[in-house]
């Protein structure tokens, strides 16, 4: 089973950036789990969406999970992202089995990439897909 592991820290000025976040995570990741790479994906730039330098995401691709592996993945990448916690920053984290990613999930990422999009429509998709998806304002305080 291949799992996709999305994750956007809103870094801030001061901070390492998403890019280098999501390579540690991968790196941390690859102990346990065949990491085949990470991929970069630039979001909409826009006034009302708050960014700090380039505005994007990160996607750390496993291969060969197995059934269940989600969950696992999910908590040590959620761990690691509150372990390298910047404060004011915004993380957002998602783990989504690929075969769960359907036209809706697929079209709101492209959507992300070329307008304005809500967290409450990542959330809504999400919830409606069965796929992961927490954030800095979904839990308490610092995801924890």
């Amino acid at each position: 089973m291949t799992l996709y592991l999305g994750i956007d820290d809103t870094d801030t000025r001061e901070s390492r950036g998403t890019g280098r976040l999501a390579r540690m995570i991968a790196a941390e990741l690859a102990r346990s789990y065949v990491v085949t790479g990470v991929t970069r994906h630039q979001l909409f730039i826009h006034p009302s969406i708050p960014y700090t330098s380039h505005n994007s995401c990160a996607v750390i691709h496993i291969q060969d999970a197995d059934n269940g592996a989600g969950a696992g993945v999910f908590s040590a990448a959620k761990e690691l992202m509150l372990s390298d916690f910047i404060e004011g920053s915004d993380p957002g984290i998602c783990v989504a089995a690929a075969r769960d990613i359907g036209s809706d999930l697929r079209g709101f990422g492209f959507l992300a990439k070329k307008s304005v999009v809500t967290q409450d429509r990542a959330r809504a998709l999400a919830r409606a897909a069965g796929v992961r998806l927490e954030g800095r304002g979904l839990a308490a305080p610092k995801m924890a």
